[in-house]
């Protein structure tokens, strides 16, 4: 069975990113992205950059990191290419420019970070970007849950907010990122209400050891008595974590009989890889 990792970084020049991979001895390039791919049998992935480590969030482009992203992704056609958003730079001028990346198939997703930018969800900043997802089908991926940066606003980030969204744009369909950990009870009851809402399980640990697993995996169980496996999809958060020791906890935590769906079918059904 081939892998999609729905949810790893590709700013490979970001400071806290670079530190955090560092302490873990993580090759965080191009080149030990694609090995480690290579080595966890992981044929496809969506690459996500990240904004920077200054603040106000503000002074990010939108697509974030566009210097270094755009000539990756057109190199590597396995990792799908994500506009981040920096919701304050999204002039008709940058959107003309995104709809042309997204018409050559450079970017096939969308990514926000409320708790980093200072908006919510549903705000009507982010409206402009929804339309553009609806018009050509793209998925957006919304980061819930716990903030990396300490200077982001968590309660921006809440679970609960992805709602609005899905109720004001029920034709695009919404990934919560982490599963809005640690809100997972929030999360499970805005996918119950809303079918066009999604979680990736990346980042529900952080570094090595894992101590908290047996409480993540009580936790998705629930979940999935309520909305089942069809919505969920793997991710790993790397270089926050080790991908080969993160995809052997997941593969523990998720039964076997819905590995296919969680580790592949789910990802290749919502995002555009041409498989």
């Amino acid at each position: 069975m081939g892998i999609i990792d729905a949810h790893l970084h590709v700013s490979f020049n970001a400071t806290e990113l670079v530190k955090i991979a560092k302490e873990l001895s993580i090759d965080y390039g191009e080149a030990g992205l694609l090995k480690e791919m290579s080595k966890n049998g992981v044929t496809h992935a969506v690459g996500i950059s990240s904004p920077g480590n200054e603040s106000p969030f503000s002074k990010q482009p939108t697509p974030v990191d566009s210097e270094n992203i755009l000539p990756f992704y057109k190199r590597n056609k396995n990792i799908l290419g994500v506009c981040t958003v920096n919701p304050l730079k999204v002039d008709t001028k940058i959107l003309k420019s995104v709809e042309k990346s997204i018409k050559e198939k450079v970017f096939k997703a969308f990514k926000i970070f409320p708790g980093y930018f200072y908006f919510y969800p549903h705000d009507k900043v982010y409206h402009h970007v929804y339309r553009l997802a609806e018009k050509h089908g793209l998925p957006v991926i919304i980061h819930s849950g716990i903030t990396f940066k300490k200077n982001a606003l968590m309660k921006y980030a809440h679970p609960m907010h992805v709602d609005d969204a899905a109720t004001l744009f029920p034709n695009v369909k919404f990934i919560m990122a982490h599963l809005g950990n640690p809100w997972m009870e929030t999360a499970k009851a805005v996918m119950y209400k809303n079918d066009n809402v999604y979680a990736d399980l990346s980042g529900l640990f952080e570094g090595s050891g894992y101590a908290e697993k047996e409480d993540v995996k009580d936790e998705i169980l629930k979940l999935t008595k309520w909305v089942g496996y069809d919505r969920l999809l793997y991710g790993s958060d790397w270089p926050i974590v080790r991908m080969d020791e993160y995809l052997s906890v997941l593969r523990w935590i998720i039964p076997q009989e819905f590995h296919q769906k969680v580790f592949y079918d789910n990802a290749r059904k919502i995002f555009d890889f041409n498989l």
